[in-house]
């Protein structure tokens, strides 16, 4: 038998469940991505082993860090518990948040300039002639394009 506390972990589980809102296993269950039957086991105590993942899932929609549940079933309480609204009216969140969008699409705007403007197909080598040849049909341009005309733009 496993010195883990399994039933405390199910314990916290369903009342950080239910004060979360979700009234019913089912309900939590299909946000967080796992099974009804799979939560029920977990609230009750009924198993000793999850896959990792389902610990992921977990923790994302009990708005639990990382880490909670194994401090939990060490016999700790969760650790601090994230507040996404208090966290979201931050303005550091706010400005990482911002700085990762614009990098996100400064990144995405100069990878399709490259890939279409600046390569040529030698450029991309032969791996790639199949994504330059559906590139080109995506934007009008004819599916043609082998090595024997590396020298031309693909946009040419």
């Amino acid at each position: 038998m496993s010195s883990k506390d399994w039933v405390g972990l199910g314990q916290r589980v369903v009342s950080r469940r239910v004060e979360l809102g979700y009234t019913t296993r089912e309900a939590f269950a299909q946000v967080a991505g796992i099974s009804s039957r799979l939560l029920g086991d977990l609230e009750n105590g009924k198993r000793e082993s999850y896959d990792t993942s389902t610990y992921a899932k977990l923790h994302q929609t009990l708005r639990w860090p990382i880490g909670s549940i194994p401090a939990i079933l060490a016999g700790a309480k969760p650790f601090e518990e994230v507040d996404e609204s208090k966290r979201r009216e931050s303005p550091a969140y706010n400005g990482l948040r911002q700085l990762q969008e614009e990098a996100r699409g400064a990144f995405r705007d100069a990878a399709v300039k490259a890939l279409l403007a600046d390569l040529t197909i030698e450029d991309l080598g032969f791996e790639l002639q199949a994504l330059a040849a559906t590139l080109r049909r995506a934007v009008g341009l004819g599916g043609g394009g082998t090595l024997e005309s590396s020298n031309r733009k693909i946009g040419d």
